[in-house]
């Protein structure tokens, strides 16, 4: 209900304070965005524009499709963070900001998967495992190449020489498998 000594207007009148059409202020009245502030006479509406403004900038979605509605999102689970056990309903243009939020984070993913920028986990730890045990089997597999060798020669330069060979054999053997592609699973079985 309007308080006594602020300025009443009507609903024209308010939205043309508020510069925007006369179908937004109703549209907020009827979606219960304005409720403190309005009084119905009859067939119009009165409205305090003083509180009108404050219940508009508290309950209206403001987003103009080139920000951020992290901030919102974030006050929103502030707000309804039960105290006494009870959980309290946010308001129309939280829950509004919260929705239209979690929506575009959505499709950010999507894209972001769709341009190949995003991989999922399971790809990643399988493609990581065989690789640490591709890379394993390398190296390993360096002693059974070449340790009859390694015992048989006798000058500490040579043995140096080959294990140093020997290692980077199989280190750009993996780094051939590595630049395949971004795809090295099947190369990895």
């Amino acid at each position: 209900m309007p308080s006594d000594g602020n300025e009443t207007l009507s609903l024209r009148k308010y939205a043309l304070h508020r510069k925007c059409e006369p179908n937004a202020v109703k549209n907020a009245i009827e979606t219960g965005r304005l409720h403190k502030s309005v009084r119905k006479n009859g067939t119009t509406y009165l409205i305090d524009a003083n509180l009108a403004d404050i219940e508009w900038a508290e309950n209206t979605n403001s987003f103009n499709g080139y920000g951020s509605h992290q901030s919102q999102v974030d006050a929103a689970d502030d707000e309804n963070e039960p105290d006494d056990g009870e959980v309290k309903i946010p308001s129309f243009g939280v829950s509004r900001a919260k929705r239209e939020y979690h929506q575009a984070a959505l499709v950010e993913l999507e894209h972001a998967e769709l341009a190949g920028k995003l991989v999922p986990t399971d790809k990643v730890r399988k493609d990581g495992y065989r690789l640490a045990r591709l890379t394993r089997d390398a190296m390993l597999n360096i002693a059974d190449r070449c340790s009859a060798d390694l015992a048989a020669e006798l000058d500490p330069f040579e043995v140096h020489k080959r294990l140093t060979h020997e290692i980077r054999q199989a280190l750009e053997s993996l780094s051939t498998v590595i630049n395949d592609g971004p795809d090295f699973s099947d190369s990895l079985q």
